[in-house]
């Protein structure tokens, strides 16, 4: 069989680096546009489900200034994209940020933020599988009056889904994300119009926009919250193989993804604001967060509307968790491709060119740690709380180490790229998401809900996984020094 011409630039590239062993086999391949990717990821960050359940935590942290936290965070990961996406035009490898840190760090650190991805990625897949399980359950005994079916039973049902899904085209599963997104957007939109006409209790206040109400509460805390829901924008760069033209397509859908979530959630939560009052929004949001936006939605548009939002919020939770498998998986086949992991996860299938060996391996790891969940009758909110903030910061600290790896690597490529591009952007984009970091890190305990004992184990385990990944790395280049040259496909 001869192998199938990528779709997007730097096949012959990818190819000459290829191992000799699959370089005659099937490659991942599609047709995404801009459109589909930036709905992909628009999917990943869950537009609805953040609304209900996660806005109103940023307006705990800072108040009414809680939009401009949205506002500064848009801004610092634009800064970030501007060496992100023109380092793609200089590096043609697929495997994102492990191919970004590869050619910037060398292959030790590159196979430490591999590690550090997949684990970040299949932790926070758990995470959201916890969740829409118990959203599903009580949706569906407590305001359908169906049948009480434990929280897992909910869980397996979509993880069929998603394994089902995961194992075909990326393009059958970005088609499925647009039609849900869109739909979960339209949500929003509605929302909006209707808190902007009625002009809540106290009017529309443009007050939230202003640098004294932004720093009047936390505005680290708010900041660092605000950032997390943009999580899963920097994937456009996985799809690289599936996408038309991507020297075009990789850095539009990465702006646009940025962009448009960041003014999503800004206006979202300024008119949540505006919904309960500037007086009052802070005491609403602590007194009832996840209540917040069905309390507003009701009281404009009646209790029907509240049960329709909330059975399309786990759709959409459905669409967060295909995003996220999509990401896992294609991590795992780009590492498996290289060698670097057992190299049968890095096969594509001869008919849908998805990576359907590492989708497989990615279930049957979500798979085991449910049934184990369930065994043992843990609370998925408990499970939540700690998969989801231990994920949160394992994909910021591939954030920070990627922008670091952007700074070196134009230290030694800075042909046709102007001084804002190769050293300006990405040091402001290193240090501010530095900072981020140490505030996720120094606030751990808040993030998961826990003490500090139970944050210190798990950023023991965070730091522990990318450790063992430069371990590996350094045990390549001693004993198997040809899989050590393949790492990052560089």
């Amino acid at each position: 069989m001869t192998e199938p011409n990528l779709k997007g630039d730097g096949a012959s590239a990818s190819n000459a680096a290829a191992p000799a062993s699959t370089s005659d086999k099937p490659r991942l391949e599609g047709h995404m546009g801009v459109t589909e990717v930036v709905f992909t990821v628009l999917a990943f960050s869950g537009p609805l489900t953040v609304v209900f359940g996660y806005l109103p935590l940023v307006i705990i942290f800072d108040g009414i200034g809680a939009p401009t936290a949205f506002l500064v965070a848009t801004v610092l990961l634009m800064v970030f994209s501007v060496g992100y996406t023109r380092m793609a035009l200089h590096l043609p490898n697929p495997g994102a940020s492990y191919a970004y840190v590869t050619a910037g760090l060398g292959r030790v650190f590159g196979l430490g933020a591999a590690c550090m991805s997949i684990f970040g990625y299949v932790v926070l897949e758990l995470g959201v599988f916890c969740f829409i399980g118990n959203a599903s359950q009580a949706f569906v005994t407590g305001t359908l009056g169906g049948p009480d079916f434990a929280w897992y039973w909910h869980t397996l049902f979509f993880w069929a889904i998603v394994s089902v899904t995961g194992y075909l085209n990326v393009e059958f599963t970005a088609k499925t994300v647009v039609v849900i997104s869109a739909i979960g957007l339209v949500i929003i939109a509605a929302f909006e119009a209707l808190a902007v006409y009625s002009g809540g209790p106290e009017g529309l206040s443009p007050g939230s926009f202003s640098w004294s109400a932004f720093v009047s509460g936390s505005p680290g805390l708010g900041l660092l919250f605000a950032i997390l829901v943009f999580i899963g924008f920097e994937s456009t760069a996985i799809y690289r193989e599936e996408v038309k033209d991507a020297r075009r397509t990789i850095p539009k859908a990465t702006y646009l993804s940025v962009l448009i979530i960041g003014l999503v959630y800004m206006s979202a939560t300024w008119c949540l604001v505006v919904s309960s009052g500037p007086s009052r929004a802070h005491a609403v949001a602590a007194a009832n967060p996840s209540g917040m936006l069905s309390v507003a939605l009701e009281a404009y548009a009646g209790r029907m509307a509240v049960v329709v939002a909330t059975g399309i919020m786990i759709v959409s939770s459905l669409a967060v968790l295909l995003s996220i498998h999509n990401v896992a998986a294609r991590y795992c086949y780009s590492v498996g491709y290289d060698g670097a992991l057992p190299r049968f996860l890095g096969r594509a299938h001869p008919r849908h060119h998805s990576p359907y060996i590492a989708s497989m391996a990615d279930s049957l790891v979500t798979l085991v740690a449910i049934v184990i969940f369930a065994a043992l009758s843990l609370d998925p909110n408990y499970l939540y709380a700690r998969l989801g903030g231990t994920a949160t910061v394992a994909i910021l600290a591939i954030y920070m180490l990627t922008s670091v790896a952007i700074v070196f690597f134009f230290r030694r490529n800075s042909a046709d790229t102007n001084l804002w591009e190769r050293a300006i952007a990405p040091l402001l984009s290193t240090v501010g998401l530095a900072v981020v970091l140490w505030l996720a890190m120094a606030n751990f305990d808040t993030i998961i809900d826990s003490n500090w004992t139970t944050a210190s184990l798990l950023l023991l385990l965070i730091w522990a996984v990318p450790a063992g990944g430069m371990v590996l790395a350094t045990y390549y280049r001693s004993k198997r020094p040809e899989t050590y040259q393949r790492i990052g496909r560089n």
